[in-house]
């Protein structure tokens, strides 16, 4: 198992530096992905921006339309990350069923650890992004990767999901100390989320003590 903090070495496309969504004036681009995010075979491009009088980040998702050749706007999603150089915008498959969520991270202005991830979705024809998870704290938050064997890669079959681990800082009960509480959320095959699964608690003296270690 490898476990990293650099979530963006997990990305599957390259960022580019031009957008073929047409822009609003009160929009600067940061950074875009290509890739087909509703599997119809062509590819369609996910922008990042900030806006006037809006201080965090949006995505913008542009699906192609290829009776036209152009890119259209599908809809957009508010991000709670607020500082540009920290902005991360990847696509991996963290449940392991072979989709294309898109994931976002970075820090919110008061230094929050942002992680937002969502799920393409098509049912009767309408495609729609459904968001699967959503955390935010003042430690930090990681997937855990593991290697996925060839039943995988070269049957097409389903994987186990790639854990997210998230450490927070909380008061004990008493008020008189602080312990860090580490969270770990795995994908939920019948809610279609990720949920919490295990939480573990460590004072600071055992903060402290592991540090040492």
């Amino acid at each position: 198992v490898e476990q990293s903090e650099d979530t963006e070495s997990y990305s599957s496309v390259e960022f580019e530096n031009t957008t073929h969504i047409q822009l609003n004036m009160d929009e600067t681009l940061i950074t875009t992905l290509s890739v087909d995010i509703n599997s119809d075979t062509f590819e369609d491009q996910v922008v990042a921006v900030k806006k006037a009088n809006n201080p965090d980040i949006v995505i913008i998702i542009g699906l192609y339309n290829s009776k036209t050749s152009e890119y259209q706007r599908f809809t957009e999603i508010q991000t709670s990350i607020f500082q540009v150089k920290t902005f991360s915008l990847m696509t991996m498959d963290l449940a392991g069923n072979h989709t294309n969520t898109l994931v976002c991270t970075g820090f919110s202005s008061n230094n929050d650890s942002i992680l937002q991830a969502y799920n393409p979705k098509t049912s009767k024809n309408r495609f729609s992004l459904v968001k699967i998870i959503d955390l935010k704290t003042d430690g930090t938050i990681f997937i855990q990767q593991a290697q996925r064997n060839d039943n995988y890669s070269i049957y097409n079959m389903n994987a186990e999901c790639f854990p997210i681990i998230m450490y927070s800082t909380e008061e004990t009960p008493e008020g008189t100390d602080f312990e860090q509480v580490q969270t770990t959320y795995e994908w939920n095959k019948k809610t279609e989320v990720y949920e919490a699964t295990s939480t573990t608690r460590l004072s600071s003296k055992k903060i402290a003590a592991r540090f040492l270690e």
